[in-house]
């Protein structure tokens, strides 16, 4: 799983699994609706649905560390 899915992505779904178990499931579902919002159209995101059409395997950028990121994980 992880060679096909995004660094990014994954520290988002585990992020989300760790600030659910403070949540209601209706405060889950919010949260999971914005937070797939916040990564359609995002790098990791084309270059996922690109390599899916193309049938190979995707090159995604990775995380930063850099707190000058231009796109820095939000905190949970």
């Amino acid at each position: 799983m992880a060679a096909n899915c995004s660094p990014r992505s994954l520290a988002v779904i585990k992020g989300q699994l760790n600030a659910d178990w403070t949540r209601s499931v209706e405060e889950t579902r919010t949260e999971s609706l914005s937070l797939v919002r916040e990564m359609i159209g995002k790098d990791d995101f084309n270059e996922g649905v690109k390599s899916y059409l193309e049938k190979r395997t995707p090159r995604y950028k990775g995380l930063s560390h850099d707190p000058d990121s231009a796109e820095p994980l939000r905190p949970f």
